[in-house]
């Protein structure tokens, strides 16, 4: 039996720009779906993604970052670039439930962030959400003596307003 040795070079990734780097370029995924990509630090340290809620659903599950580099951070954004919910990579995951933002309905943002200056980046994004079917089966018809509510926001779908709110 006779020892081989093989010497491999395995050349670092190379850090490059693409075209998802800011609000205005995010990239539609749907819920279900899952994405591997890269960020890195100077060009591309950042990457935008954008989905919908519909109005008439409720939303079960977790957004899931896998990535080994940190600091990197996944964000989520209303669609007027505020920040909804921010989890750091840590042990080379971060992990948003569907409990932790109480998403409602109207398109969102996710923004993937690293500033390690050290290695470029790949991960693994994945959209394990799920929608909920919350339509009325019985709507209740009321007048305004016998509801109060301070919403926080509402929404119309077809015929049927949706409150959030004390």
């Amino acid at each position: 039996y006779k020892r081989q040795v093989i010497t491999l070079d395995v050349e670092e990734a190379d850090c490059h720009g693409d075209a998802n780097n800011d609000f205005g370029e995010a990239v539609s995924i749907n819920l279900g779906d899952a994405v591997a990509n890269q960020v890195c630090l100077p060009d591309d340290y950042r990457d935008y993604y954008t989905f919908s809620i519909d109005p008439v659903f409720a939303v079960t599950g977790s957004i899931d970052l896998y990535c080994d580099a940190e600091p990197t951070t996944l964000g989520i954004y209303k669609m007027n670039e505020e920040l909804v919910y921010e989890e750091s990579v840590t042990s080379g995951m971060a992990s948003i439930t569907a409990d932790e933002v109480m998403f409602s309905p109207r398109d969102y943002y996710l923004r993937i962030f690293t500033s390690n200056d050290t290695q470029v980046s790949p991960y693994l994004l994945e959209m394990n959400l799920d929608l909920v079917d919350v339509t009325p089966s019985a709507p209740v018809e009321i007048t305004p003596d016998e509801f109060y509510v301070d919403p926080s926001e509402c929404y119309f779908h077809e015929n049927i307003m949706y409150a959030i709110g004390y």
